[in-house]
């Protein structure tokens, strides 16, 4: 992770990307039981990318990530972090090889 983008989360998020994280949890918990999945924002994104406004759900991930200007990462170390878009999709493409 990058100094920068846990600054960036430190000078606070927005309202979209509180909604975004709320979000992404709610569907980790409802269709894994779990807070937080491991690997849940790529496998999130990846799905919002090929199901797009043919799904009510990924549709409203998409607006929220786009109002936010990012989306939110797992770090085990300090927990969930916000990365502006250019970040998100550097680690992205690094964790999944797909190019955004």
């Amino acid at each position: 992770m990058t100094e920068q983008g846990f600054r960036w989360w430190q000078d606070g998020p927005n309202a979209a990307a509180d909604e975004l994280r709320a979000l992404m949890s709610q569907i980790s918990e409802d269709e894994c039981c779990a807070g937080w999945l491991m690997g849940l924002e790529f496998n999130l994104w990846r799905w919002m990318m090929r199901a797009g406004c043919h799904d009510e759900t990924a549709y409203r991930l998409a607006v929220l990530a786009h109002e936010a200007g990012g989306c939110w990462i797992w770090y085990e170390s300090i927990g969930c972090v916000f990365m502006p878009v250019g970040q998100w999709q550097a680690e992205y493409a690094a964790f999944t090889g797909d190019r955004l």
